[in-house]
């Protein structure tokens, strides 16, 4: 009586999803503009005027979320987008400078009205996204920065205009053929195959619009 078809077309929905995005933030991260990749800190300047490194493998600073919208805005672009694996994001929430307010007023983090997948909160004007689809202390890659392990991503992916109000996107993404499914009998188990296939790139135009922070501080 379990439904069986259904329980198996969420399965390979969610692993042909998790895969377009994967291949998404691997085309994003080997897209890069020259010098807007960079070693993570993890500091932060403390309200007692100590710049201070929060111990921890994969942790990221304040300084490092300042760093990297830097590398964009040099070019003239509008950094508005932060993606960080789930562990990177335990330590954005434990700083106090983005969900405290005593020490330093409003709260930089804002939660609330979550209107996206992976989305935590607003942190420097950009729209924070966590998910195990960021290089984490999982996923191994074989791109440019492989030796590095990039563990998170800034980028303006278009949601502000830049300072001469044109519209500067990441990317595109082009597909190929369109996402079917298909079933097919499987006699020998008594039960049913269903199959997902899609042909897609992403690609990136312009590399000025990504930093990337690799190879945060142990």
């Amino acid at each position: 009586m379990l439904p069986v078809q259904t329980d198996n077309l969420v399965r390979i929905s969610l692993r042909t999803a998790n895969k377009v995005d994967q291949d998404c933030i691997d085309t994003a991260i080997t897209g890069v503009q020259g010098g807007s990749a960079f070693t993570g800190s993890g500091t932060s300047l403390f309200f007692q005027g100590a710049e201070t490194v929060i111990s921890g493998s994969g942790s990221i600073g304040q300084y490092d979320i300042i760093d990297s919208t830097i590398k964009i805005e040099r070019f003239n672009y509008v950094p508005d987008s932060l993606f960080v694996h789930p562990n990177t994001k335990a330590f954005i929430t434990r700083l106090p400078h983005f969900t405290t307010q005593p020490h330093y007023g409003e709260a930089v983090m804002k939660e609330g009205q979550l209107a996206a997948p992976g989305l935590f909160g607003e942190i420097l004007g950009l729209d924070a996204f966590a998910s195990i689809n960021v290089p984490g202390f999982t996923r191994n890659y074989t791109g440019t920065y492989a030796a590095a392990q990039p563990r998170a991503l800034v980028a303006s992916r278009g949601r502000t205009s830049n300072i001469l109000g044109q519209y500067s996107p990441l990317g595109f993404f082009v597909e190929r053929r369109p996402l079917t499914t298909a079933v097919k009998p499987l006699e020998e188990r008594d039960s049913i195959g269903i199959y997902v296939t899609i042909r897609y790139a992403p690609v990136v135009v312009q590399g000025k619009t990504i930093a990337v922070i690799h190879t945060l501080t142990s």
